[in-house]
């Protein structure tokens, strides 16, 4: 983590930064990560402000952290959890319970050309009126959804 931009900085705030990027992977947050290295929830901002090399340090955790998360939903997703049941206050049993919500979301974002949201665009004329193109010749058409859709 020592370099140029941080040769102003001591080599306990460089090993402090190193443990909160280190807690912030294990963590999640940075709330919860500042809390376990003992600073300030608003020192990591700092950090990320006023130091290039930190803010991207800072996007590497990021994605690791984002990587895990993505790994837990695809399990809990696919080889679900195990649930407890209970009758008369007591655990009687457990049952195998799946997330269709992660897995919808899984799906959407591994195939987004089959299973994700299908997104419209209106096109509307002067002042938000309807166009009418019902009298128009296709070459005309075509050339006036052309001149709309590039003043979007």
């Amino acid at each position: 983590m020592a370099g140029n931009n941080n040769t102003y900085l001591t080599e306990a705030t460089l090993k402090k930064r190193k443990k909160f990027l280190e807690a912030y992977i294990e963590e999640g947050t940075i709330t919860h990560a500042a809390a376990r290295v003992g600073i300030n929830r608003a020192t990591p901002y700092d950090w990320i402000k006023n130091d290039p090399e930190f803010a991207a340090e800072f996007e590497r955790a990021k994605e690791a952290v984002g990587d895990k998360l993505e790994k837990e939903a695809i399990r809990r997703a696919c080889e679900g959890i195990n649930k407890p049941v209970y009758y008369q206050g007591q655990k009687v049993d457990t049952i195998k319970e799946y997330s269709d919500t992660l897995l919808i979301f899984l799906l959407k974002g591994q195939k987004p050309e089959k299973f994700g949201d299908k997104i419209t665009q209106e096109i509307s004329g002067p002042g938000g009126a309807p166009i009418q193109f019902s009298s128009l010749p296709d070459d005309e058409l075509d050339k006036r959804i052309a001149e709309l859709s590039q003043k979007r």
